[in-house]
């Protein structure tokens, strides 16, 4: 299955299939990627297309969650809670993490933060004078549910190292503060110890 092709496609977590005979191997698959060599394919366990997108959707959230529920305890325990903290108290610019990079673009923009005092936007490409974001990010984190030739399910979780945040590139928040952009989230992501290499 294709993740992220056009406009939308990652909603459904990877909707298209081939109609054809697919690439045989994983090797073969990405032989038809310009930088192969920038792309990790790993997976979780799944058994079926139902629960690929669930454990896929609770993996995601794992890695973002902070102060989402009242299950506060249950959030720390996730090896993501401090960069997810981080964020969250950029959003409330806090004096804590003034001047410190922020890690949630490294996921993808454009994000929506709202507080009891409104609602904060991250964004790319902020254009003070026309006082609107001009671009668009997207996460370099593809998540899709696949079925393999042997009709095996997946749960894939594929980085793209060239789609990730660029090198010195900033971020906007709220048009107004430009925040340095660390990939150390991604990287750290790249090395959860639930991520299985996808089978070759």
């Amino acid at each position: 299955e294709l993740g992220s092709l056009g406009y939308r496609s990652r909603r459904a977590m990877g909707a298209l299939a081939f109609t054809g005979q697919p690439p045989s191997t994983l090797q073969d698959a990405l032989s038809h990627f310009s930088k192969a060599q920038g792309i990790q394919v790993k997976c979780l366990p799944a058994n079926s297309a139902k629960t690929a997108i669930s454990i896929l959707g609770s993996w995601w959230k794992s890695c973002r969650a902070h102060g989402r529920s009242d299950q506060n305890e249950t959030e720390q325990q996730s090896p993501y809670f401090n960069f997810a903290q981080r964020d969250h108290d950029i959003g409330y610019n806090m004096p804590s993490v003034r001047g410190k990079p922020a890690y949630r673009p490294a996921l993808g923009l454009p994000i929506i933060q709202r507080t009891q005092h409104g609602t904060n936007n991250w964004e790319w490409d902020w254009n003070v004078q026309k006082e609107k974001a001009e671009g668009r990010f997207a996460s370099p984190i593809l998540l899709s549910p696949h079925r393999d030739e042997h009709g095996k399910w997946h749960a894939l979780v594929i980085f793209v190292d060239a789609h990730k945040w660029p090198a010195g590139k900033k971020v906007s928040f709220n048009g107004q503060q430009m925040r340095e952009v660390s990939a150390e989230l991604y990287e750290t992501l790249k090395s959860h110890k639930e991520l299985q290499p996808f089978p070759q």
